[in-house]
């Protein structure tokens, strides 16, 4: 039985349309179905974060108006995200005349995790998925949040992928299914030796500033 666990927060932009930033040999390496409204990710090199690191140059992959808030010397282990939803809405309560025009959403990150890893897990503000967040999907990645589904291009070698998983996948390219989604990140770890093992991650919309 698996269960999720918040990972931590982040800010994503709203602002780029899907085929402004996805060329078509993008969309053929790195897409199992391109119908979509736009590939939203864990990974901040697919959906781009309005946040930088703090004193590092970190390139624009989406030429998201050139525009990122840098971030405190900390918010939290794991990578560039919060650990504390509420400090995060301050900060950018703080920046908003940065921000003016520009669409983002707030969102919070989920691992499935076992009903053991869940009891141990680390503490986050707040511990639990809300009921009036929305689930966007499920993505996989591994423990850094590099998606093994919209960042690791697939080859002729991996054979029909798009036929076996696309029309599981929803218009964000996400899984709608938690199952569905653990059995990829399964297939993954096969899949993409030395970046193993692969995860399920839910992704919930907290608030849509547009």
């Amino acid at each position: 039985m698996y269960l999720e666990a918040i990972v931590r927060f982040d800010a994503r932009e709203m602002d780029t349309k899907f085929t402004e930033t996805w060329s078509p040999e993008r969309q053929a390496t790195f897409l199992l179905r391109t119908d979509l409204d736009k590939p939203l990710s864990t990974n901040d090199m697919v959906w781009e974060a309005i946040f930088s690191w703090a004193n590092t140059d970190i390139p624009n992959w989406a030429n998201f108006r050139s525009v990122r808030l840098e971030l405190p010397q900390w918010t939290g282990p794991r990578q560039n995200l919060w650990e504390n939803l509420e400090q995060m809405q301050l900060f950018l309560g703080e920046h908003q005349s940065e921000l003016d025009g520009i669409p983002y959403w707030t969102i919070a990150i989920t691992q499935c995790v076992s009903l053991e890893e869940k009891a141990a897990w680390y503490p986050i503000i707040p511990p639990e998925v809300r009921p009036e967040w929305s689930l966007l999907g499920y993505d996989v990645s591994d423990y850094s949040l590099l998606s093994g589904l919209m960042n690791r291009g697939y080859t002729t070698e991996d054979g029909d992928l798009k036929g076996q998983w696309a029309g599981k996948l929803n218009r964000y390219h996400l899984f709608e299914k938690m199952e569905e989604s653990l059995e990829f990140a399964r297939f993954s770890d096969g899949r993409l030796k030395g970046h193993e093992p692969f995860f399920a991650y839910g992704i919930y919309v907290i608030e849509k500033n547009v």
